[in-house]
């Protein structure tokens, strides 16, 4: 409910102030993916009952764009090469959550029409286990990635943001 920092409840706050949420979940068609898989009765839960459109970039979209190894030209000690250095050794690993944040920044306008296609006839239906499958019928606000533009030359994009300042 209402609380002091808003008169709304939680749901009407955010059906007034998120336009979309852009999920890296699920695995296209059908399948499991970790984001959901690690606590499926949530992950149904929050899908299930989200109450904006909701855009998921699946396993199979990051699974194919390699990203990482570039940050090697990035100055010692920025923060994204620092986290790439302890995780990942900068080394190229797959880019499921950039996908994610890259689509959220730039594509919920239509700015990234040559890079993905969107399946939006149907719904996502996250299984008590985690396990997700694409449902035609009924249409619900969501929407699935579809690979479209070369994953090398997205990961080139990924890097190239990855690598600015600012």
């Amino acid at each position: 409910g209402p609380d002091e920092h808003s008169k709304l409840s939680g749901v009407n706050l955010v059906k007034r102030k998120v336009r979309g949420w852009v999920c890296m979940g699920g695995k296209f068609p059908e399948g499991r993916e970790a984001n959901l898989i690690n606590d499926g009765p949530a992950a149904a839960h929050a899908i299930a009952n989200w109450p904006t459109p909701i855009i998921f970039s699946g396993w199979e979209i990051g699974q194919e764009i390699m990203t990482g190894a570039g940050l090697r030209k990035a100055p010692e000690g920025t923060p994204v090469r620092r986290a790439y250095e302890l995780y990942n050794g900068l080394n190229n690993r797959q880019s499921w959550d950039q996908t994610a944040v890259l689509y959220a920044v730039r594509g919920l306008d239509g700015g990234l029409a040559d890079y993905w296609d969107l399946n939006t006839e149907g719904y996502l239906h996250v299984n008590e286990d985690g396990s997700n499958e694409w449902r035609t019928s009924p249409d619900k606000d969501h929407a699935y990635l579809i690979r479209k533009m070369d994953p090398k030359k997205i990961a080139e994009v990924i890097e190239e943001l990855m690598l600015r300042q600012r």
